[in-house]
């Protein structure tokens, strides 16, 4: 089942129950003795009905890529190919270029034989070594920031993908 058939599905469950219990139930002829508590039903219905569409949209949010979408491994393989290949270029695509020279000249050698096992490693080692890291505020994935590892700099090199996983551009970015 698509992540957008199981969002739709909950957002109806989560009407149903509020319609079912907060409209008609209530409104129906011989409820006159819960007259005097409806509004206090009314409250609970409206909170259970926020939070089955706050369950309902967490989920389709840790529901992984929809059919139309690059899955997350191969947008990281492409943006990590795209790094690799970027390097030395000049345009957008020198902020990688920028990003390694900066902290081969910044960093010192005994944190480069730990990560690389070289004082001083090569552009590509350092590319290599590179970890992803997620943007709790990045809902729908659209880039994807690599830094290097440990907590040794601000900077990292962030991807920006289309729609379909696609890759837009490149920079740095503290």
């Amino acid at each position: 089942m698509s992540r957008n058939l199981k969002l739709l599905i909950g957002l109806v469950s989560a009407a149903g129950f509020y319609y079912l219990f907060g409209v008609a139930l209530l409104r129906s002829p011989g409820n006159e003795a819960y007259l005097s508590i409806v509004p206090a039903i009314r409250i609970v219905v409206i909170v259970i009905t926020m939070a089955l569409i706050a369950l309902t949209v967490r989920e389709y949010r840790r529901s992984g890529s929809s059919s139309g979408r690059a899955s997350n491994s191969d947008s990281e393989t492409r943006a990590r190919n795209f790094i690799r290949a970027a390097w030395g270029k000049q345009g957008h695509e020198q902020d990688v270029t920028l990003f390694v020279s900066h902290h081969l000249a910044e960093l010192d050698s005994s944190y480069w034989v730990k990560h690389t096992g070289n004082g001083k490693p090569t552009a590509q080692q350092v590319l290599d070594i590179l970890e992803i890291r997620v943007d709790p505020d990045d809902e729908e994935n659209m880039l994807l920031d690599f830094a290097l590892p440990g907590d040794v700099s601000h900077y990292v090199l962030s991807v920006e993908l289309d729609e379909s996983g696609g890759i837009v551009g490149i920079a740095m970015e503290s």
